[in-house]
């Protein structure tokens, strides 16, 4: 789905859906994979197996409020955070800013953390998905870039990691998706760029 045009455009795509129009996943379509797929019991019916694990989103990058010209002068920033587990945990710079509940749609409110004020300093963001026992079972990170340095290409599908298989078929029939990552100085991928 890629969503409406916006209105009185001559548009075709709109910025809503939950996949971009190269098919790259948007963050609404993680939130509905933690949110429902982790759910499911693996089965035939499945589009992959979780076998019981957990997963978590950062859904923001980590640049400076200046970066964004609704938040310059300010020095926080909103955090949210999509899991299939109850609790996630947010880091900065290896301080915590707190544990908050994560509850599935179907049980009622709550289906992603947010932290709304955390103070803004460069470095290291990182949310730690934990089970009910307080157990961390995934986590995931992103970190203030610096200068764009250079272009990585990738090869997105096929892939073992997306059901897409293993390989090309070389036989003028098959295709691939490339993805184009933009690096900063470190080689770390600018989630803005």
């Amino acid at each position: 789905y890629y969503g409406e045009p916006p209105v009185g455009g001559l548009e075709v795509i709109g910025t809503y859906g939950q996949f971009d129009l190269c098919g790259f996943p948007k963050a609404a379509s993680l939130w509905y994979r933690m949110q429902w797929l982790y759910g499911v019991p693996d089965g035939p019916d499945k589009p992959f197996r979780t076998d019981g694990g957990h997963e978590v989103h950062l859904v923001e990058s980590w640049e400076s409020p200046d970066a964004f010209p609704s938040t310059v002068g300010q020095k926080t920033r909103a955090v949210h955070a999509y899991s299939s587990a109850p609790k996630v945990e947010l880091l900065v710079n290896g301080k915590s800013k707190g544990v908050l509940p994560v509850t599935r749609m179907v049980d009622g409110p709550g289906s992603y953390a947010e932290w709304t004020k955390v103070e803004w300093e460069s470095g290291i963001i990182t949310v730690i998905a934990r089970d009910a026992a307080g157990k961390p079972v995934a986590n995931t990170s992103r970190r203030t870039n610096s200068a764009t340095a250079s272009i990585a290409l990738t090869l997105d599908a096929p892939s073992s990691l997306t059901g897409t298989g293993n390989s090309l078929l070389l036989d003028g029939q098959d295709a691939a998706l490339v993805r184009a990552s933009i690096l900063d100085a470190a080689g770390h991928v600018k989630h803005l760029a």
